[in-house]
């Protein structure tokens, strides 16, 4: 773990530099804070607390993941902040410089978007875009609009990442979606899809972890899987 510098910050009074996005999720047909309260129940007040202690760590604390793919060959692809590791690092439309620890993000206006990738046809993305969650006028907690994804085209063009909602599962290209609290026991959803040119794929999700089978009797494979998730301390 990277030590950061610590620091008051007061932003807009949320924990944020910025106004957060709300979200209605009551017509949604996946959703979990970052608290553990999910679709079919109400929040507690420490459901809530949690999700906003959640939230300031995705948001503040992040510092580097790495994301691995498994086709035959084993290739892995790290992003970490704190040692320029990463293809792009850049936040409302314009490149961040470097340093990037937490007290560097005190400006931001807007999420930011870490990114790498390589030759392979593997790429990893983290961006904690944090909102606030309501199921109509009831307010459930935060929640990560969009968090982390990591796509792989060294076979199939599929990915596997971590977001707190999904509108509608029919229409988009998930095949595979679990309550998880894999990464680093926060509370997600665990996500994984793609254009697979096979009639009757299957995608597997374990922890940190998505197996995709296809080809005849499904015997063909390929993995995704994250590790080294990491966090500035103080």
């Amino acid at each position: 773990m990277q030590e950061a510098e610590k620091f008051n910050a007061l932003g807009v009074g949320n924990g944020f530099p910025y106004c957060l996005e709300s979200v209605d999720v009551s017509t949604h047909d996946y959703w979990i804070t970052l608290g553990g309260t999910q679709k079919g129940s109400s929040p507690e007040q420490d459901e809530i607390d949690l999700s906003l202690v959640n939230a300031m760590k995705l948001f503040w604390n992040y510092n580097g993941h790495t994301s691995s793919t498994d086709f035959g060959f084993e290739d892995d692809l790290t992003i970490n902040i704190d040692q320029g590791e990463f293809k792009s690092l850049r936040s409302n439309n314009q490149d961040v410089s470097l340093p990037f620890a937490p007290i560097n993000r005190t400006c931001l206006v807007t999420d930011y978007t870490a990114y790498a990738e390589n030759l392979f046809g593997h790429s990893t993305i983290y961006s904690p875009d944090i909102v606030r969650m309501y199921n109509d006028d009831l307010f459930l907690g935060y929640g990560a609009k969009f968090l982390t994804t990591s796509t792989s085209f060294i076979g199939q063009l599929w990915y596997f990442g971590f977001v707190s909602y999904v509108k509608d599962v029919s229409s988009t290209s998930i095949l595979s979606i679990d309550y998880s609290t894999a990464l680093n026991g926060i509370p997600l959803l665990a996500r994984s899809g793609g254009s697979i040119f096979d009639p009757d794929p299957e995608i597997i999700i374990d922890g940190l972890n998505a197996t995709l089978y296809y080809g005849v009797n499904n015997q063909t494979t390929e993995k995704i899987t994250y590790s080294n998730l990491n966090f500035y301390t103080y």
